[in-house]
């Protein structure tokens, strides 16, 4: 529904798009998109596709504030992050993200910042988005009724970078708010597990935070008029983060496609924007791309899927035992990512 709308003959997801039947002057209001989280191309996607869902009630004017980006915003290839980022204190989350351990001074500190600026999530015009539990569970708390529309939605895992003692308070309120009806979504299917892993199922059978793919209509639509080179030998080898980069089977693959006569294995840039149309243009050249994946989600893969460049992947067995055994670079333990035995059971 972030994408297509949908009616409120259809169920759950009408009684989300509800909210707007209320405006039946959409078309001439000025809408505030707030999204409130650490990841900066991940809050870009998220106000990406609630943009365009609005535009299914006929509103035009949209505009989109960030609040608390703080990874990959910053510096090159970032300058859309950085034109929509409203500087606040939110932003010391990333420091947090990874040690689950966020001292009460700081975290109230940011918690106490964006509510210093609740008149930006109080408009009736307001769509909120928040996607880091723990500064989500205390926003929400604090403004119970911040906005006419307010939706979170978790990636990873949900307990990431929220300390132990938090747990039990987190997941009461993320349960609590699925079950009176709020919007709580993931973007992906590992993540709905987890969610029900940690908080419990729905007495009823459906999911209680459902996966949504955050798809990139207008980028996808522009995709459409850039050629394909089907003939291509070209293939793409897009993702290199460094857990990937220390790992034989990774390196192994690499290496035997590498050394085919009848192919030119082509490594990606480190930094991309398929929002621009000559690097969309470029990267359609290449005939297929192979993807190894080092996370459950990833935001380049959902890339390369929307400007519609075939993709090999390998079998989720073959992938989890890869997981099972790529260690830190810096350390060379076992990397657990989202399944990291640091998260509180």
């Amino acid at each position: 529904w972030l994408i297509q709308g949908v009616s409120a003959s259809e169920g759950d997801q009408g009684d989300v798009m509800a909210t707007y039947s209320r405006y039946t002057n959409a078309e001439e209001l000025h809408w505030t998109i707030a999204v409130v989280s650490h990841h900066g191309p991940l809050s870009l996607r998220t106000a990406g596709a609630m943009r365009s869902a609005l535009a299914t009630v006929g509103a035009e004017r949209v505009s989109v504030k960030l609040f608390g980006q703080c990874y990959l915003c910053d510096g090159e290839g970032h300058a859309e992050c950085q034109q929509l980022r409203q500087r606040s204190s939110a932003e010391q989350a990333c420091g947090w993200f990874n040690t689950f351990d966020a001292p009460e001074n700081e975290l109230g500190e940011a918690v106490e910042d964006l509510i210093a600026r609740k008149h930006e999530f109080s408009r009736s015009a307001t769509v909120l988005i928040c996607l880091f539990s723990l500064i989500c569970h205390l926003l929400f708390e604090a403004l119970p009724e911040t906005a006419p529309f307010r939706m979170q939605l978790l990636c990873m895992n949900p307990l990431q970078g929220v300390p132990e003692a938090a747990a039990e308070p987190v997941l009461r309120g993320l349960r609590r708010r699925a079950l009176a009806g709020e919007t709580v979504l993931s973007t992906n299917a590992v993540t709905a597990a987890l969610v029900e892993h940690h908080a419990g199922a729905r007495d009823d059978g459906r999911p209680l935070a459902p996966s949504v793919t955050l798809f990139d209509l207008p980028r996808h639509t522009t995709s459409l008029s850039a050629p394909w080179s089907a003939t291509s030998r070209s293939v793409l080898w897009p993702n290199q983060p460094m857990v990937l980069l220390h790992s034989h089977q990774v390196w192994t693959v690499y290496s035997y496609v590498k050394r085919r006569a009848d192919i030119e294995l082509v490594d990606a840039p480190k930094m991309w924007n398929y929002g621009d149309y000559a690097e969309l243009r470029g990267a359609l050249q290449h005939r297929v791309c192979i993807f190894i994946p080092d996370h459950p989600f990833k935001n380049l893969f959902l890339d390369l899927y929307e400007i519609g460049l075939p993709a090999f992947v390998p079998a989720r067995a073959w992938v989890a035992r890869l997981w099972a055994t790529l260690g830190n670079p810096w350390d060379d333990h076992i990397y657990h990512g989202w399944f990291s035995r640091l998260l509180p059971r």
